[in-house]
């Protein structure tokens, strides 16, 4: 089994987790090998934090050991300890599993009477909650099935088993409805021909999900719903549900919940907007404030790059440029260190699309260098618009071949993914032809044209860029008039 090494933990703990650890070492409490000279080995370690660019022969000067194998001895013992301290410290920081592990230890010694007067007292405590979580429905299983097990079965008030299997049903129904949609994003952009029929099967078995009381359970089914329907008053009104269940509970979602359906609800407005129903780059960036002026966004330590992307394009979209900038100014420190030149770089370019400085953008997007297939192409299709916006017919046309190249030979992206993105460039060449015609064929000729190929944008199913597409035919038909 492979190890984690000792500066790899040490280089992601704070001062306080140091301080913490130093007083597990000097604990009688825990064991610790060679105490004495791990203690002595975790100060001189103290000194390099955060980076521990000191090499064993340095540790070994320091330490007085001459047998430099000792010091490789001490720092697996050392490692040991740390991994102890992680563990301890999730328990302290997990309710849950605190009361779990008492339970088992009042089980295991027999304490029947002890067992029932405690679990039924946290049981309480579960049912007072206004929303369970999808570990309090877990806690609640564990401990009323053990109550099953230790109490008389045939007793007619005893209804801990079919109480226990209520709560597993919704612990699974939870979480299978959480992973269903995430597992529908991926497939998205990847293809690994999964089985989840089980899981699909368990989802739909549920026939009415209006009367289940829990919002974060609702609102995950509604999303799933909404993935798969193909009407589009449909989809639309399902948005508003999901809307109005969130505007109504939001004191209720968890945060695990609170920042799956933002992504999720976000991706749907945008997706009914590219089919011509009448959402406003207006409403996406009030959905954006509502989640970060609740730090929504902020789930979790460190912020995910396409999240980023994804509010920043959206702030300028909606010309909010002074908020973009306050956006970043305030969220760069949240990105991880290894991708944070690349995404305040797409930031950037798109910024300057979005102001009509198209130029500066094909500069920076130039420069942009990644191995990610995805980021790659979000690239090429920012640079495509560019060259678009600056009707350079010569450019676009040798861009957009190049482009339809670089699909086809690219076996990394899924192949739903390909056709999407070559929708969007037969879509934009057939744009860029009709332009070059107005003011040469006669204006109800051409806007015919133009109003039937918008049609075709609004109908086809798999075509990425859809909103901005629809923008520049609604800009061409204004210049015919």
């Amino acid at each position: 089994m492979g190890q984690v090494r000792l500066f790899d933990y040490l280089k992601k703990l704070d001062e306080n987790d140091l301080k913490q650890i130093k007083k597990y070492l000097n604990s009688p409490f825990f064991t610790v090998p060679s105490r004495d000279r791990v203690t002595a080995l975790f100060e001189v370690l103290q000194n390099y934090h955060p980076l521990y660019n000191v090499s064993d022969e340095q540790l070994a000067k320091k330490l007085g050991i001459t047998n430099k194998k000792q010091i490789g001895n001490l720092k697996v013992n050392l490692r040991k300890c740390v991994e102890d301290y992680l563990r301890q410290n999730q328990v302290r920081g997990n309710e849950q599993l605190q009361v779990l592990l008492l339970a088992d230890s009042l089980d295991d010694l027999d304490l029947r009477k002890q067992y029932e007067k405690y679990a039924n007292q946290y049981l309480e405590k579960i049912n007072e909650k206004q929303v369970l979580s999808a570990e309090d429905y877990y806690l609640k299983y564990q401990l009323l099935i053990k109550l099953h097990g230790i109490t008389n079965s045939l007793d007619n008030n005893n209804t801990y088993l079919s109480e226990a299997m209520g709560a597993l049903s919704y612990f699974y129904l939870s979480e299978n409805l959480i992973n269903l949609n995430g597992f529908q994003l991926l497939s998205k952009v990847l293809t690994r021909n999964e089985n989840i029929d089980l899981t699909l099967n368990m989802v739909k078995s549920v026939s009415d999900y209006s009367v289940i009381e829990n919002p974060n359970i609702r609102i995950s089914y509604f999303i799933y719903e909404f993935r798969n329907k193909k009407n589009i008053k449909e989809k639309e009104q399902l948005f508003h549900t999901i809307l109005g269940i969130i505007e109504t509970s939001w004191k209720l979602m968890t945060k695990s919940y609170k920042y799956e359906i933002y992504v999720y609800i976000i991706n749907a407005a945008k997706s009914l907007a590219a089919k011509g129903v009448k959402i406003s780059y207006k409403d996406v960036f009030d959905i954006h404030q509502f989640w970060i002026k609740k730090n929504v966004h902020l789930t979790y330590s460190e912020m995910e790059s396409n999240l980023f992307i994804t509010i920043a394009i959206d702030y300028c979209v909606a010309e909010k440029f002074d908020e973009y900038q306050l956006f970043v100014e305030k969220h760069t420190k949240y990105l991880a260190i290894n991708l944070k030149e690349v995404t305040l770089q797409f930031c950037s370019a798109f910024f300057f699309f979005k102001t009509k400085q198209f130029n500066e953008a094909l500069r920076l997007l130039a420069l942009f260098n990644v191995k990610d297939p995805y980021s790659k192409l979000n690239a090429k299709l920012l640079e495509l618009k560019c060259i678009y916006e600056l009707d350079n017919s010569t450019m676009f046309n040798a861009r957009a071949n190049a482009f339809s190249q670089f699909l086809y030979r690219n076996n990394a992206l899924k192949q739903d993914v390909k056709d999407d993105s070559l929708n969007f460039i037969n879509f934009l060449n057939r744009i860029a032809s009709l332009r070059s015609h107005i003011g040469i064929e006669h204006k109800s000729e051409i806007t015919n044209k133009l109003e039937k190929l918008e049609k075709e944008v609004i109908l086809k199913e798999g075509v990425v860029g859809g909103i901005w597409l629809l923008e520049i035919l609604a800009k061409n038909k204004r210049r015919i008039k």
